[in-house]
Parts: structure tokens; C-alpha cells; sequence
């Protein structure tokens, strides 16, 4: 069990609570359902590295999400100047992001959107809501859809992206926001994102542990909510806490730099690793018609080497090693039995012997030449090919 926001498993336990109905969504018809309503356990836990607050029992899958899959009450004066706040901060900064599309991720019944459309009408607003309250959306396109970052962000290129009251409804909410991060630089955009949590500061002030829903996975700390961000690959533009710091809101950018080197280093290193096997392969098979080859090194990183490129006791009976608790046994996976170097007759000047671990090819030839063996083409593997070692 380790902690959803930073990966640590120093876990304290905050409360017992016994299981409970959900609360946020789901609205019994009748009194029969409410007596009858399914429950679900409640244990949360404070994480001792960055504050976070989560319930490792939560599950999506028992969760019915068909319908009341919004109940929270947003018609408040008070929560209306917040959104108003938050619209203000877009506003002045539209210069920014209302040129390309504008996504709000969970869009819910799209009040948000609705007064950011109205304040800059020439925006391309847009949302993604699977729920059912998709469908009272009238004032912008909505996708009826989860929101998937490799694939809608190249699909929109949008400039601003937000997310309110969704992420702490997310088991994996990390993995969500590195992909973001992470597709944006493949993308090589850079969007404003908007983000806004439920603020968990006060209720463990206060001991309010009536606060704990079953649908809110996360309970997010100040520390926790940035800790989530600086580790997910966001550079931070600015959080701050409002109405009365019962909710917390961050402006983000993807910042470029955890990924900006690995998915050209992934795919050249796939892309070598695809080239050597051909490579080896064929060069064994030309070595093989010359005379015998001796591998030297036939457990750990050897039997990897001779695992990987295929080399089966079928057609490459010859594996040594200098160790003497491994003579004796056998090459897992390819059949080998492994020999004492100094019994296997076969070496000589027509001999090809290819050293299965490069890091330690000096010490085995140090070995070889101790052992005075004798063979033809001494080779190791070094940017892919086999190659004559040289020291």
C-alpha cells in the first residue's frame, strides 16, 4: 500500500469509520433504496511524506454511475463569486488561450464554461463528461467521453485545459496528470491548466472527519497538491486556497524538461536493440561456419546475452565460465551446460571466443591469457555488434 500522490507507504491511519453510502452520488428515489443502499469502505489514510489523504479500499467498479452523477450544489451566492473569480483570472489573461480550443475535462452540467463562453464569446470552449449531465449542455460542444491525453490533445491542440472537482474522484490521479504532461511536450504544446480540488486543510484541523466521502478517493493538502503537480511534471504559475480555503485551485504548465530527451532515447534505443539482434545473429551464423564458438559467461548477464539473441544449445553448444560453482549446471532458458574453461578441448586458432558481459570483458581477458587458451577472434558486444576487443 503506498501513497497515490508521492509512492511512499509510510501510511498513518486517520479514523475508523464504518462503511457508508455514497454521499455525492447517488439520491435514493425511495426510502427502501435508502435503507438498502450499497456501502463501501472507509479507510483513509494520511501519507507521513506529503500529507496526502487517501483510501486505499476505493474501487470504481461497484460505483454506479448511470445517473445523479452530480449533486453538489452550485448555485450558492458565495460558490457563484468563486467561479466569477476564476472566470476574472481567465479573462484578463485571454490573450493566452482564446485563439485555440479551451477544454474543461469533467465538465459536469458546464456552469464553468457556460460563464467563461459568455465572458469571451470568441472562445472555442469545449468539454469532456461522460455522465449523464453532458446532455443539459446547451452553450458549448461537449464530448460524451473520458478525456484520454494521447489521443484528444493532438486531436485539439487546446491552450487551456481545466479540470474542477475531478481529480480527487481519480485512484490513479499521478498517472492522469503525467500523461498530460507528458503528451503535451511530444505534442509540443504548452496549455494554461486550471486545476481545482476540494481542500482537505481544514478538516484535519478541525477533526472533521464528517468530510470523508467515499467518492473523494483523494482528500488533497496544500503540500499534497503541489507535491502532485511538481512530481507529475508541471511547473507551477500559482496556487492559492478560496472560499474560506475550503477548496485549493492551481494554475499549471506542462514543464518540458522530465521529458524532453526520453522519448528520443526510448525509440533509439528500441530501434538499436532491433538492428543487433539481426546483426549478431548473422555474424554468429558466419563465425559458427569458420569453426567453434566458445561463449564466455553463462549466468546473470550472460544467460540474458545468450537468452536475447537466440543462442540455443542446439547450435551453440560451447558456454564457459571461470566461476567454479556454476560448472557443472546449466544456461537457463537455452540449454548450455556450463564448462570448466581449462577442459574443453576446442579451443585453438580456429576458435572464435565472444565474451557474453562487456563490463567485464577485461578481467576475462586478463583470464584467458592466464589460462594461456588459445583461439582465433576474441569478440564483444559493443554498440550493437559483435566486435574483436580491444582494451
Amino acid at each position: 500500500m503506498t501513497c497515490i500522490v508521492c509512492g511512499n507507504d509510510v501510511l498513518l491511519k486517520l479514523v475508523d469509520i464504518v462503511d457508508q453510502p455514497l454521499a455525492a452520488l447517488n439520491l435514493p428515489r425511495t426510502a427502501e433504496a435508502a435503507h438498502d443502499a450499497l456501502r463501501f469502505p472507509m479507510n483513509f489514510h494520511l501519507c507521513a511524506f506529503c500529507g496526502h489523504v487517501f483510501n486505499p479500499d476505493f474501487s470504481y467498479a461497484p460505483i454506479p454511475y448511470a445517473e445523479d452523477s452530480n449533486l453538489m450544489f452550485n448555485s450558492g451566492t458565495l460558490w457563484q463569486g468563486h467561479m466569477q473569480i476564476l472566470i476574472d483570472k481567465l479573462v484578463k489573461n485571454k490573450q493566452l488561450w482564446a485563439d485555440a480550443p479551451a477544454i474543461d475535462i469533467g465538465c459536469g452540467d458546464g456552469q464553468f464554461f457556460s460563464k467563461l463562453q459568455a465572458a469571451v464569446p470568441e472562445s472555442q470552449c469545449m468539454g469532456y463528461e461522460p455522465g449523464v449531465d453532458a446532455d443539459k449542455i446547451q452553450d458549448f460542444p461537449v464530448i460524451r467521453d473520458f478525456f484520454i491525453p494521447q489521443r484528444d490533445l493532438k486531436l485539439h491542440r487546446p491552450k487551456l485545459l481545466v479540470c474542477r472537482h475531478v481529480v480527487e474522484h481519480m485512484d490513479k490521479p499521478r498517472t492522469f496528470l503525467s500523461e498530460i504532461a507528458y503528451w503535451c511536450g511530444v505534442y509540443k504544446i504548452a496549455p494554461i491548466f486550471l486545476v481545482e480540488v476540494p481542500c482537505f486543510d481544514n478538516s484535519l484541523v478541525m477533526g472533521r472527519f464528517t468530510d470523508f466521502l467515499y467518492e473523494h478517493v483523494s482528500n488533497f493538502t496544500s503540500t499534497s497538491f503541489n507535491t502532485l503537480f511538481t512530481l507529475s511534471g508541471f511547473e507551477t504559475l500559482e496556487v492559492s486556497r478560496y472560499y474560506g480555503n475550503e477548496v485549493i485551485v492551481g494554475f499549471f504548465v506542462p514543464n518540458k524538461s522530465p521529458f524532453g530527451v526520453y522519448p528520443e532515447v526510448a525509440e533509439g534505443f528500441y530501434q538499436q536493440t532491433q538492428k543487433s539482434k539481426a546483426t549478431v545473429v548473422k555474424q554468429l551464423e558466419e563465425y559458427r561456419n569458420e569453426g567453434p564458438i566458445i561463449f564466455w559467461g553463462g549466468t546473470g548477464k550472460g544467460a540474458a546475452f545468450l537468452n536475447m539473441y537466440g543462442i540455443h544449445s542446439s547450435r551453440y553448444p560451447y558456454v564457459v565460465d571461470s566461476d567454479p560453482h556454476k560448472v557443472g549446471k546449466f544456461v537457463p532458458g537455452t540449454g548450455q551446460e556450463i564448462r570448466w574453461p581449462d577442459t574443453l578441448d576446442v579451443f585453438g586458432l580456429d576458435t572464435t571466443v565472444v565474451i557474453t558481459t562487456p563490463w567485464r570483458a577485461y578481467d576475462i581477458k586478463l583470464d584467458i591469457d592466464r589460462r594461456g587458451l588459445l583461439y582465433k577472434k576474441l569478440l564483444v558486444l559493443k554498440e550493437g555488434e559483435l566486435c574483436e576487443y580491444s582494451n
